[in-house]
């Protein structure tokens, strides 16, 4: 790799981009996964509507399902590249094609722990008469944080890796140094940029496991 003072700043600079770009993507994701998430699972719908649980699905959690299957089936590179064309280079470009299709995944992924948790506590209160939204905050969502926790730190580490590819369509970061270093065939560059980013994914990969 190529460890000249000008090279060491051009990498700190992109990947800095790089983590910015996946960080507010993450917050996004986060953010629509929560909210999604509770949406699109059955116990949520059970809760709050009890004659639901009498074999019957409900049609909301039908719609929201299939609503979170829409963005979830597009790829980001292809949202960045729609989004490129709307806005152009603009960063915002980046965070929305990150967070649109990740946030519908891990809506899903919320929505299926959400489902495996155990259900007794929930029942406890809502059987004590307290309110459906207030015993799903205090019942089901501490069991499940950890789970819930665990895979928003996977998904950030998958946020970092899409900022770097979308850095390709030009929204700068590792990902756009990278092309540039294959366009002029300097592999000095390309493997001080490559380490750059396996720093990043080992940083959020112990922040993780800690």
């Amino acid at each position: 790799p190529e460890l000249s003072l000008d090279m060491v700043r051009l990498t700190i600079d992109a990947s800095l981009t790089t983590l910015a770009y996946a960080v507010c993507g993450t917050v996004l994701t986060i953010l629509l996964g929560i909210i999604g998430g509770i949406f699109a699972s059955e116990v949520w719908w059970q809760s709050i509507a009890p004659y639901h649980q009498n074999s019957q699905i409900s049609p909301w959690w039908l719609l929201v399902r299939f609503l979170l299957a829409v963005p979830r089936a597009i790829h980001e590179m292809i949202w960045g590249l729609f989004f490129v064309n709307l806005w152009g280079l603009d960063p915002l470009t980046a965070v929305l094609a990150i967070a649109i299709p990740f946030g519908a995944i891990t809506a899903k992924v919320f929505s299926e722990i959400l489902d495996e948790t155990p259900r007794q506590p929930l029942q406890n209160l809502l059987n004590s008469g307290v309110a459906a939204p207030v015993a799903f905050a205090y019942s089901l969502l501490p069991q499940a944080f950890l789970n819930l926790l665990s895979y928003s730190f996977y998904r950030f580490e998958c946020s970092i890796r899409s900022a770097a590819v979308l850095g390709i369509i030009g929204s700068g970061g590792l990902g756009y140094q990278i092309f540039l270093s294959l366009q002029s065939l300097k592999y000095e560059q390309l493997w001080t940029f490559f380490y750059a980013l396996v720093v990043l994914n080992g940083a959020v990969d112990f922040t993780s496991a800690w």
